[in-house]
């Protein structure tokens, strides 16, 4: 049935082969499908004129401009593109220009704003110790300088270390998100170790918060709260952990749930959403906001508030249908597909987009079979020439696998 739908567009071999403009030239488009009718070249699954599935443009927008729909608006009427062609008379009157208009539908939008308060958090995380620096490492009592009684100051390079430990073991932390991201998405699917991340995001800013907690008497740097440290260092690991796994898992989920003509925009709202976290933890660190020895621990637990409000509003995460496919679950895939759009199940654009999502993971498994397979062969012949190896040796002297085995043998 599926396959019946996309051979219904056969508009498709129109795919990233028009020009990137806002207004196509009626003719042009139609010259471009007669074309592609006629080829013998573009036969696929019974449709001549369709678009080869198997290209590695086949998952590409239908018009290839960045934050276009698929809709076009051709002589005041609204049409899809899988009746485009109908629209258009072997000889036109006249040039009618087709407008082209973005758009989105809500649960895909939602959907990517939950996703994306990862995003936020990661970036919040990153800038809080700047501004900070001043108030927070004299409240941790690693002070760049320490006052003599006669008031002199003297350079404390420990503490340099120490706060640079401080600041850098974030990062050591989001290596091992990110290693443990790959393994733990494809386990899990995408909502739920998204979901888990922002536990994560959680439990870290609460430790780095809590590090104010231990009483400590400031020395003016002679004297280091060790208490207070250690449990900073614990909650900047734990929370570059989650930035770790956010910063692999959420434009991998914006890109599976999002049609083609939206991933770049949606790509570059991620990369806002860093910069925006990133700004406001700057800004509320200066001493006129939460800079300051009172402010300071505030300031570094503000990142639990995003994190209750992505769990509160979970219920938008959809999982992503392209999870699903490669599970082999084409009936939750499906569904999912048809939350993200908003369009009824026998649409054909979905019912493309799923074909398209299908064949995708088919080729990926062949692929990885020969692989597979490949590598069984290389270490077959490679146990074979060790196997070989002593005879070898005795008929040839010293030689070695590459070598060219005795005629006799």
């Amino acid at each position: 049935r599926r396959v019946a739908l996309a051979c219904v567009r056969q508009e498709a071999a129109m795919r990233s082969r028009v020009a990137a403009d806002s207004f196509v030239s009626a003719s042009y488009l139609r010259d471009q499908l007669l074309l592609a009718s006629r080829s013998s070249e573009n036969l696929v699954d019974g449709c001549v004129g369709g678009f080869s599935r198997t290209s590695s443009l086949a998952d590409l927008a239908y018009v290839a401009v960045p934050g276009l729909t698929q809709r076009v608006v051709h002589n005041r009427s609204v049409v899809s593109l899988a009746n485009l062609s109908d629209n258009f008379s072997e000889i036109p009157a006249h040039e009618s220009p087709v407008v082209l208009t973005g758009g989105s539908s809500r649960p895909l939008a939602g959907a990517a704003a939950v996703a994306m308060l990862s995003t936020l958090m990661c970036g919040y995380s990153l800038g809080s110790m700047n501004t900070l620096s001043k108030p927070l490492r004299a409240a941790l009592g690693i002070p760049p300088a320490a006052l003599t009684p006669e008031g002199v100051a003297i350079p404390l390079p420990s503490n340099d270390l120490l706060w640079s430990l401080i600041v850098s073991i974030f990062m050591l932390g989001a290596l091992l998100g990110c290693n443990a991201t790959t393994a733990l998405t494809d386990r899990w699917g995408r909502k739920t170790y998204l979901l888990w991340v922002t536990a994560v995001f959680f439990v870290g800013a609460l430790l780095e918060a809590a590090s104010a907690l231990p009483e400590c008497a400031v020395a003016g740097g002679w004297l280091v709260c060790f208490d207070r440290v250690l449990l900073l260092l614990l909650g900047r690991l734990v929370s570059g952990i989650a930035c770790g796994g956010a910063a692999v898992v959420v434009p991998l989920y914006l890109g599976e749930v999002s049609p083609a003509h939206l991933r770049g925009a949606l790509g570059t709202a991620n990369q806002l959403a860093l910069g925006l976290g990133m700004l406001a933890a700057q800004l509320l660190g200066l001493p006129a906001g939460l800079g300051t020895l009172q402010g300071w621990p505030v300031l570094l637990g503000l990142p639990a508030l995003p994190a209750l409000l992505q769990l509160l509003f979970q219920p938008l995460l959809l999982e992503s249908p392209r999870w699903y496919v490669v599970m082999g679950n084409d009936i939750m895939a499906e569904e999912m597909l048809v939350q993200l759009r908003d369009r009824p199940p026998d649409d054909l654009e979905v019912q493309e987009e799923l074909y398209c999502m299908l064949e995708a993971a088919r080729r990926g498994h062949d692929l990885l079979q020969i692989q597979l397979e490949r590598s069984l062969t290389r270490a077959s012949s490679h146990s074979s020439c060790g196997s070989n190896l002593g005879a070898q040796s005795q008929a040839m002297g010293a030689a070695g696998c590459g070598s060219a085995p005795p005629a006799a043998h």
